[in-house]
């Protein structure tokens, strides 16, 4: 157990640490952009009293609906979990992870791990600074919000994580593919089919959404207990194949603990 918490810290510095500092600056200042153009849009009508004064919790729900969730946390999920075990193969330094006496699927759940939780800082934090940027957490219900907004946050970086660290094992450019998902099926086809809409994350994630937080005038579709069942199901899915890829892959200077 010690070792493999030891494997599961080592992947959360390589996520986050010095070296990787630029990353995960640009990445945070991706997410809080969104919150930066709520906060000018609420100021604006102090600067120009014409303005209609906007909703500060419209907007938060506003930036969540259309870009945090739909978009920029996908972005951060696929950037720091694509690269995981990808950048550790190609780079030949997965021969030093051997000399941990671990099985590889053991291995593989704590690079996982590690990586997800320096997504969930990442979303976390966003998520924080956004809902105390835009609705002061003065109320019981704001403070509600806000834990709503990151649970759905959490279970949706779960499904996205665990489909890109999938990607990462099984393709030589998980990058790629992953910009291929999210800007293709989800953002293309989803939007022309309905049937490619229902097999996509986002769908599930933006039900999750509208039932948790929109409440009962969201559409229905999907319900609750079906966007859970779906997000929790894809990422099960996904690192039970990444581990079985992972298992079965040839690599120079495997020892015992393989």
């Amino acid at each position: 157990m010690g070792a493999t918490w030891a494997l599961i810290g080592l992947a959360l510095r390589r996520q986050l640490g010095r070296h990787r500092w630029g990353l995960g600056l640009f990445l945070l200042g991706l997410a809080l952009l969104p919150t930066l153009i709520g906060v000018l849009t609420l100021k604006a009508h102090e600067i120009n009293p014409v303005l209609e004064a906007p909703d500060g919790r419209e907007v938060l729900l506003g930036i969540f609906r259309d870009l945090q969730f739909p978009l920029l946390y996908p972005l951060i999920a696929l950037v720091l979990m694509a690269g995981a075990l990808r950048d550790e193969i190609q780079h030949d330094t997965i021969a030093y992870l051997w000399l941990k006496p671990l099985p590889r699927g053991a291995l593989a759940a704590a690079t996982w791990a590690g990586a997800l939780l320096g997504i969930w800082a990442l979303v976390g934090l966003s998520t924080l600074l956004a809902g105390a940027a835009l609705a002061p957490p003065t109320e019981r219900e704001t403070v509600g919000l806000i834990g709503k907004l990151l649970l759905v946050a959490g279970v949706g970086t779960l499904a996205y994580g665990a489909l890109f660290f999938a990607l990462g094992v099984w393709v030589e450019r998980p990058l790629l593919w992953g910009f291929a998902y999210l800007l293709g099926w989800e953002e293309v086809f989803s939007r022309v089919s309905p049937t490619a809409s229902r097999l996509s994350v986002r769908h599930h994630v933006q039900g999750l959404f509208n039932r948790l937080v929109e409440g009962e005038g969201a559409s229905p579709d999907p319900s609750l207990g079906t966007a859970v069942a779906a997000l929790v199901g894809v990422a099960v899915v996904a690192l039970a194949i990444a581990g079985w890829r992972f298992s079965r892959m040839e690599f120079p200077g495997a020892g015992a603990g393989d």
